[in-house]
Order: C-alpha cells, then structure tokens, then sequence
C-alpha cells in the first residue's frame, strides 16, 4: 500500500531526489540581489512532477499588527491553458497542508514569494548561540528583538519572503501553523541535529529573521500578508485531483481501501453472519443503518433542524448534519471540525479563519442549541460571541484543547486539570476593537454557512452584512472614543436578533422571514439610537464614590467596561523580573488561577497573605506576570525566604501536581 497523505508521502526517503544531500538545492534560494525573483519561480515551477518541493512564509493571521504563524505551500504548479478556458488558466498555486477527501487546500501562489525580505536591506539578527540563549532565559518568548546595529550578539543577513525546505523536514512543518519560535525550534533543530547547518544556512536565517522584531514596526519584517485561498470550482478541484493528488497519492483512488474504522464493522460483520442465525444479523444490520441517519440519530427532536435549516426532509440538510449523523458520539467533534473545514474550503476562507469546535460547541450543535430563552445569558445559544475573536496564542491553545477533548472522548481517563483546561476554551469572548468584531463576524459567517447552507435566507442577509461592515467598521471605529465598548455593541445588535430568529423558528413549521441585519448600517447613518444594552453579568460597574460636599466638583462618572479578558487588555502588563525558582513548578498550571481558588460547586480558597497581612498576588509569584491594575499590585516585589517557605507549602496542598 502507498501513501495516503502528503505526510507519509514526504516520509517516504525514496521520493527524496537528493538523498539528503541539500546544498545544491538550497544554494538556488540564496539571498543574493543578482537572482531574479521571476528566475527563481519559472525554476520553481521547471521540475519534474516527482520531485516533491516545500516552502515556508511567515503569513499574518486576522491581525496583521500580531506575530503571524509560519505556515507551509508544498506541491507549487502552473495551472495548464484548458481549452475552454478557465479562471484558473496559467495561475500559479500550490497546496496548503495535506489532503481532505482527495484534494487539499489550495492558494494562490504570492506574486512576491522569492523577492528579497525588506527590498535586500540587512536584516539585524541574533546569532544562534544567542537566540538560543534569549529563548531559553524567557520561556514564554515566540520572537525576541529588536535590537540595534551592530548590537553584541547579533549579525546582518538578508533573506527571502519564502524559504524552501528539504524534502526530508517537510512533515515537520505540513498543515502545521507555528510560531517563529516552534518553527525554529523544531525545523532549525533538527536541522542543526543532522550536521545540515552549512547546506541549510539560508534557511536558518529566514528562521532567525522570523524570530526577530525590527527597530521600527511590531512584526517581525518577513511577515507577510496570508496567500489568498481559492474557492475551488468543479474544473479546479477534478485538475488538482486528478492531475496532482492521485498522481502523488494513487492509493486513495483504491476503491478497496477502507479506513480503520470500516475495517473492524465489515470484521464484525463477518464474523455475525458466520456464528449468527440470518434474521438476527438481518436485524443488527438494521439497527445498525437506522443509527446512522438523521432520523434514527435525533429522531423527533429532527423536526427543529428541519426547520431552522427550511429543508422538506432529512435528505436536504446540510452536508454538516449528516456527516454528524453517521458519526459515533466520540467522533460527533471530529465530524463538525471536518465538516466546517470543508465549508471554509468552498468559500475560499483562511483556515484560521474558521471557527475552532471547541467540546460546548460542539454539544451545542448536536442539540440544536441556537436559541435561547433568555438572551442575556451569552454563555447559551450559538452566536457570534460564541466563536468571538482569539489571539493567535489562544487560538492555538484551543485547537490543542480540543484535540485533548478528542483524545478523552476516545477512552483517556480524564483529571481535573484536564476538565479546567477543557472549560477554560469555552469562555464567552467579547471583541476590543472593530477589527477582532470583524474577525469574530466572518469566523460566525462560516459556522452559518456550514450549518444552514449557502442558500439559506439567513446565511445569504448575514453574508451581505458581512461584506458591508468594512465599509461602516472605520466610522465604528471613531465612536470608540466615546464609546468604547462599540465592538462589543455591534456583535451584542446581532446576537439578539439572531436569537429572536432562531428561537422563533424553532417553534414554527412555516418558514419565517429573516432579520434586516442591514438596519444596524442605516441607523447608524441617520444617527438612530442603535445601541442595546450589555449583560449585567458581562460588564463591571465602577464602585460608588463617597458623597461629596455641596458645591464641590463632582468626578465625571465612569462608564462600564468588560468584565472579560477584554477587560485586562486594558492594563498595562507587568512582569516579574526576579521570580523565585522554587515556585517555577506551578507556572504552567492548566486553566486560570481563580478556577482553583474558586472550584465550580465547592468552598472557596483563600490566598495565602504576605508578612505585611496582604494576600499574596499568585499571578505574579506563580505565573511570573500580571497588570497595573492588579488589586494585590502592593505584593509585586521579591518575597523573603520566610513567605516562599509558605508559599511552596501551600501551592503543594492546593493545586495538582503540573508533570
């Protein structure tokens, strides 16, 4: 049997060329001014269809003033003249990770790919040695910088927008998004582990320039905007298919090949029909079909999912409910992450782009949890709050969370540091800026398409919405300076109305008419009040300030703010510069501090106090972190011996131990 992935593929050291020995193919890719970008390409695309090529870039995620993520094209090729002609005519592409059914993501090739980083001016780098030491002495670091000319330690390389990686380290880096420092780390590891280092110099630089802030700027200067995905058609997908996947991979066009899962059903089956009577295996079989349709699966609880979706039957849903219908309990996750992919796929969004299923979401969807009585509870329903805007950081943290819910769905004993982490993914997220609200509102744009389908009257009035709201986010924008929690008003203008909708429908059997989501625009523009009001539970009020005398100038009232991690964003960060080695071993507890010190169902515990009679502040001793706005910010300094003593000692009785 052949590969089945583009991971097994590259794995495979018979499709290496080379044979390990790389420097004649990384000296082409040389940052040297006299090779021509265009040259460099029409190389590129000169190669045998057997010779497998990769190359990294350092693509900006929804933000683009956040350290990107280092993601993978493999498989670059000119799409041919076709007679008739197609859009995709002489386009050059290339993959983005590896395979979903028999073809993969596809982008367009970035027209400034081989051009030199910053117009061939030096970039001001680390060396190794330092590099590796900045990021051993700060953990948490992903880049480091920036620093100045001919700082101690550093050197000036120039390097390219995109970098070829080895056949042999391309499973490293496939479907991956890491970031510089994971890339360094892993790639650059075991580059320098194989005695590549000389043949692979280009390469570590681009790595080492991935990994470093310039003097001007946030980002480091080999950031680049993402490659533009393409919404593939049925020309596109059957050229990709047959001309490059199947071509790589012929075994996935077997049609004998069952995945491991049918194997053992078609095992059991053989071996029931051996040892059992016809009728009772005729029975199972039965048994065994009805479970895996919608009807057999939800049963009359069906009749909502038709509704909200207008389909006449179960045979016109969706793609995403019948996948989820086939699907056992402990792949229902598995089934939607797939199915939502696939949607992004089609409408030719990023994948970071695309919600992350995280395990409530998930039981939320199989429930038909859209609506919900009580609109105020931001916690319920499936809105935009519920796949609001993450960091890069966050967002990776969540997909290895919800990889960690697959892992226990399928039989790992979980611990309690396992469930707080798990929680600790689904927390109500509310958008700082108009920019993380337009994040949030196209992430939800997939998540309906995926589940009402692209027809839908809601999904096609959402869509428009979408679409418009570049145009408004910039005058949304200016009203925050009276207005701050603006983002979070506009996300809140839509929930409700998309709650009222869903909950509506549910209960009705004739199809209703879809909320005007465009009125939030004209009412702006006519200067209409237009702004509900924020959940109790979701703001924090400022605490009353003491009467003042008659005639004494009275504060300007405070208005509310975020009771979210919206709020702390706020604040300036702090961190410690002198953290006691003795607390290190809870620095990386799982989850949040307070869902410790405060456990769903059980009794408070309280902070362990300093000498002066303060409470210890455990993000700053512990984490090695906090804010400016900190309400222990007195106990950020160096405890003496006596308070560490204390301190060991009751982190030991209170928090698990952290392997």
């Amino acid at each position: 049997m052949g590969p089945r992935t583009y991971r097994e593929y590259y794995l495979d050291a018979a499709n290496d060329p080379w044979a390990g020995n790389y420097g004649a193919l990384m000296r082409q890719y040389d940052a040297i001014p006299a090779v021509v970008p265009d040259a460099l390409t029409l190389r590129m695309l000169s190669y045998g269809p057997s010779t497998p090529q990769a190359f990294i870039m350092l693509a900006a995620g929804p933000d683009p003033a956040v350290v990107g993520r280092i993601v993978t094209m493999h498989r670059p090729t000119r799409h041919p003249i076709s007679i008739p002609e197609t859009d995709w005519d002489d386009m050059i592409m290339a993959f983005e990770g590896d395979v979903l059914g028999q073809t993969c993501t596809v982008v367009e090739w970035p027209a400034v790919s081989h051009r030199l980083a910053s117009n061939g001016a030096g970039l001001q780098v680390p060396t190794i040695a330092n590099l590796d030491a900045l990021f051993a002495a700060d953990p948490q670091a992903i880049v480091v910088g920036p620093f100045a000319a001919n700082e101690a330690g550093t050197e000036t390389i120039r390097t390219r927008n995109v970098m070829a990686v080895p056949p042999k380290y391309i499973p490293i880096v496939l479907g991956q998004r890491l970031t510089p420092r994971e890339a360094y780390t892993r790639l650059g590891g075991a580059i320098r582990d194989d005695g590549q280092d000389v043949d692979c110099a280009n390469l570590l630089n681009f790595l080492r320039a991935a990994c470093t802030i310039p003097t001007v700027g946030t980002v480091p200067t080999i950031q680049r905007p993402p490659a533009q995905v393409l919404r593939v058609d049925e020309a596109l997908y059957r050229h990709l298919r047959t001309n490059i996947v199947l071509r790589d991979l012929p075994s996935l066009q077997e049609s004998n090949l069952l995945e491991p899962s049918l194997h053992v059903a078609q095992a059991i089956n053989e071996l029931v029909s051996e040892q059992r009577a016809t009728r009772a295996d005729t029975l199972a079989r039965r048994l065994e079909d009805a479970s895996t349709t919608p009807e057999g699966k939800w049963g009359p609880s069906l009749e909502i999912i038709l509704r909200l979706t207008h389909s006449a039957s179960a045979a016109a849903l969706p793609p995403l409910w019948k996948d989820l219908a086939a699907a056992t309990k402990r792949f229902e996750a598995t089934a939607i992450t797939r199915s939502i992919a696939a949607t992004a796929l089609l409408m030719g969004v990023a994948a970071d782009s695309a919600p992350i299923v995280t395990p409530s979401l998930a039981a939320k969807l199989v429930t038909f949890n859209f609506g919900h009585p009580n609109s105020d509870d931001l916690n319920e329903g499936i809105h935009p709050f519920t796949v609001g805007y993450r960091s890069p950081t966050e967002a990776d943290h969540a997909r290895a969370q919800a990889q960690q819910h697959a892992m226990l769905m399928e039989g790992a004993a979980p611990r309690l540091a396992d469930v707080i982490q798990l929680a600790s993914t689904d927390k109500v997220r509310l958008p700082t800026t108009c920019l993380q609200a337009g994040i949030t509102l196209e992430s939800y744009r997939v998540l309906l398409q995926a589940c009402l389908g692209a027809d839908h009257p809601l999904t096609l009035e959402y869509s428009t919405f979408v679409r418009t709201w570049p145009q408004f986010a910039p005058k949304f924008e200016h009203q925050m300076s009276s207005q701050p929690l603006t983002p979070v008003l506009v996300i809140r203008w839509v929930q409700l109305r998309l709650n009222v909708w869903f909950t509506e429908q549910a209960a009705s059997p004739l199809a209703l008419v879809t909320p005007d989501l465009q009125r939030l625009y004209r009412d702006f523009r006519l200067e209409v009040p237009w702004q509900p009001s924020i959940p109790a539970a979701f703001t924090v009020r400022p605490r009353p300030v003491a009467s003042t005398p008659a005639g004494a100038p009275t504060a300007p009232r405070q208005a509310a703010t975020l009771s979210t991690s919206a709020a702390t964003q706020a604040q300036a960060f702090v961190a410690n510069p002198s953290q006691k080695p003795e607390l290190l071993p809870w620095k990386d507890l799982p989850g949040t501090l307070r869902q410790y010190l405060r456990p769903p169902g059980g009794t408070p515990v309280p902070p362990p106090k300093n000498d002066a009679g303060g409470e210890h502040c455990l993000s700053w001793h512990l984490r090695g972190k906090c804010n400016t706005g900190c309400s222990r910010a007195g106990d950020h300094k160096t405890p003496n011996t006596g308070e560490v003593t204390r301190l060991v000692a009751w982190c030991g009785r209170v928090f698990p131990t952290v392997a």
